[in-house]
């Protein structure tokens, strides 16, 4: 790989003869090195031009999604912004709970609809009556995630559904926070966690 600055490197892919690939194949492209990201999967062909993927990129792509959209986040380690706005309908999904990890801090989804599925989320929040995840909307989902607080240190939560209807948990795992999962402020309607595991906290969850 040639570093062109401290970003940019061009490289060159050198791939052995196949049934379906009779001559060596030479691929090249620029990547945008960024850290956080180099174990994104990348899907390439000769002569194209592509771009890893970076936290930055997926905040945007959050941001410009509207309902009925998913973005997909690769394998690797992300960071999505607290001031980023989630619309009605948008679902983000990972690879895996293995593959794919978001970082939050006191994210807040306030519209309709959201979904977070396939993926470790690890929250960081202070105490407080905000969740390291904060729902405030209603129909939220949280389908095969991973979700790890941020520990024990004051009366931290993992998630925090407030003045919300029909939140669905299902298939996750809830660990290392004071409290697991939190209602508050007016709940109503069905609300349901399926098939969950919630360890390593002090209250699995609350109904205030």
């Amino acid at each position: 790989a040639e570093a062109l600055d401290e970003n940019v490197f061009n490289v060159s892919v050198e791939l052995p003869a196949s049934a379906t690939n009779t001559a060596a194949a030479e691929l090249s492209g620029k990547i945008v090195f960024i850290f956080e990201a180099v174990q994104s999967n990348v899907q390439v062909s000769s002569g194209e031009e592509f771009t890893l993927a970076t936290s930055e990129a997926f905040n945007e792509a959050v941001s410009g999604a509207q309902e009925g959209e998913t973005v997909s986040i690769a394998t690797g380690s992300f960071s999505m912004d607290s001031t980023v706005t989630i619309n009605n309908g948008v679902t983000i999904s990972g690879t895996s709970k293995e593959g794919t990890t978001l970082n939050i801090e006191k994210l807040p989804v306030k519209n309709d609809n959201v979904t977070f599925k396939d993926m470790t989320i690890k929250g960081d929040a202070p105490a407080g009556n905000a969740g390291s995840l904060d729902i405030s909307g209603d129909s939220a989902k949280l389908e095969n995630v991973k979700f790890i607080g941020s520990g024990f240190n004051g009366d931290t939560k993992a998630v925090s559904v407030g003045g919300a209807t029909g939140t669905v948990f299902k298939d996750c795992h809830i660990s290392n926070a004071f409290r697991g999962i939190i209602f508050w402020d007016n709940i109503g309607g069905a609300n349901i966690i399926e098939n969950c595991l919630i360890e390593k906290v002090i209250y699995p969850f609350n109904i205030h």
